[in-house]
């Protein structure tokens, strides 16, 4: 059975919001908790990020802001304020674009300045330029299903729409009547609603306005769509990793939990279970003649009769001259059942593994 998914959100469910800097718009959305934050900003056709944690953004307080004191996680939330919903008013934005950034160093600077208990506070996002496939992970592709997701809600309202004027022609054709005439509406017609739309004056101003403005007005629908789809590409995740794991390995791992610690199978992978006997039930004919030499391997062969029944072997305490005859065939008796528990787990173990591979067929 699959362990229980924890779900993690990230940067790529967060929404963006509207970022006025200098006279221009930029969209920006982040991530932000008491262990560090994780910010983006785009201008619509470039995208940069900043990862920080704890103890970068503290040595980096103490070194733009010298004279302030305070803990580390009070600072991260003064600081995500400000980068988190609508732009507030106590804080200054500024740009400053690198001339020569080197590989692994910040191409744009974002200045903040703000108030922090009535003394001047100042942090730098120090931003790395994101590549062609960040503008679609984060922007053109989300933007893409959201639109989507918009479109599949308004077939859905106009459906329900068209089910209510059914509605309310059975309570006409019963006889009701509406007693404030101002409250009566058309039945509903989409393509004369489309068309209604598209001469509207609201449509006018939407296509005039600025596309990060524009933005802000579906942010909602936007982050359900991408923690939905986040959530299912970390459970694709997790079932892939238990499609990779070995069946057999999966089938011996479940036996080797029923069987004695005597049986289950060494690390060696050895077939013999001689090295898990009793020192007393070991055929001397098993060890090598010195000690250097490995333990020869038994070929297997059934028994012409089942251990099951087989007569009891009397004691050889109670036989004349047969006791150490009597000993021998007990210890091949123990080897051969043990070499039969292990046959079968390997047919067991094939069985499961031709039924799973049938099964992805």
């Amino acid at each position: 059975m699959n362990p229980v998914l924890k779900w993690k959100a990230g940067l790529q469910s967060a929404p963006w919001h509207p970022l006025s800097v200098d006279g221009q718009t930029y969209l920006l959305k982040s991530l932000a908790d008491d262990t560090g934050y994780h910010v983006a900003i785009c201008d619509l056709a470039s995208i940069w990020f900043e990862q920080v944690d704890a103890s970068v953004f503290q040595s980096r307080s103490k070194e733009i802001n010298p004279k302030v004191e305070a803990p580390v996680t009070r600072l991260l939330r003064h600081v995500s304020s400000f980068i988190e919903g609508e732009q507030s008013k106590d804080c200054d934005y500024s740009f400053s674009k690198v001339a020569e950034a080197g590989e692994g160093e910040p191409s744009v600077v974002m200045h903040l300045k703000t108030k922090l208990s009535s003394l001047p506070y100042k942090w730098e996002f120090r931003l790395h330029q994101g590549t062609s496939v960040d503008v679609s992970t984060h922007l053109l592709c989300p933007l893409l299903l959201t639109a989507g997701e918009l479109q599949r809600r308004t077939l859905e309202l106009q459906q329900l729409l068209a089910r209510k004027d059914k509605e309310i022609a059975e309570y006409k054709s019963l006889g009701t009547r509406i007693t404030r005439r101002h409250l009566e509406t058309p039945s509903f017609d989409a393509k004369m609603f489309d068309n209604e739309m598209l001469v509207s004056k609201n449509f006018t101003s939407l296509v005039q306005s600025s596309p990060a403005e524009c933005a802000e007005s579906f942010q909602a629908v936007y982050k359900h769509v991408m923690t939905e789809q986040q959530r299912m590409e970390q459970e694709a995740e997790l079932a892939a990793e238990d499609d990779a794991m070995d069946p057999l390995d999966e089938m011996m791992a479940t036996y080797s939990q029923e069987l004695p610690s005597s049986l289950v199978p060494g690390p060696s992978g050895s077939s013999s279970y001689t090295c898990r006997l009793p020192a007393s039930l070991v055929p001397s004919t098993v060890s090598g003649a010195s000690g250097d030499e490995p333990p020869a391997k038994r070929p297997f062969r059934t028994p012409p009769v089942s251990p099951h029944k087989r007569p009891i072997t009397p004691s050889p305490s109670k036989s004349t001259g047969k006791g150490k005859s009597s000993e021998a065939e007990s210890q091949e008796q123990e080897l051969q059942r043990r070499l039969e528990i292990e046959d079968r787990l390997k047919q067991q173990a094939s069985k499961q593994k031709t039924k799973k591979k049938k099964i992805k067929l």
